[in-house]
């Protein structure tokens, strides 16, 4: 589970970088949620948005949560199925994520795609 302790959830927006690689322009040292953030960075766990940004007062959406999850308890998200999703474009960066947590028995959407 890659040191996630319950509680440590913050909000942010999943992009993917390199773990470790700090482009977070609006949190700082000194930021109430900094070393908690620092950590699940350093750990892969997140990373902000395109624009160097964190957004912390950000609410975290479903495929945030979800990626979040897959990654600090390394479930593991390589998965070539296809959920069938009518919702969901292939391209979108949470698909793979979503795909594997379908198939792992995870996740599971409505009976009409």
């Amino acid at each position: 589970m890659k040191g996630l302790k319950p509680g440590a959830m913050v909000a942010f927006e999943f992009v993917e970088r390199q773990p470790g690689e700090w482009v977070i322009t609006d949190i700082k040292p000194g930021h109430p949620n900094y070393e908690a953030i620092k950590f699940l960075k350093d750990q892969g766990i997140v990373s902000g948005y395109k624009d160097g940004t964190f957004k912390p007062n950000q609410t975290v959406n479903r495929a945030e949560a979800l990626k979040m999850l897959m990654t600090a308890f390394e479930v593991g998200t390589a998965s070539n199925s296809n959920p069938n999703f009518k919702d969901v474009d292939k391209s979108a960066w949470f698909f793979r994520p979503l795909a594997s947590a379908v198939e792992k028995s995870i996740v599971a959407g409505y009976k009409d795609g």
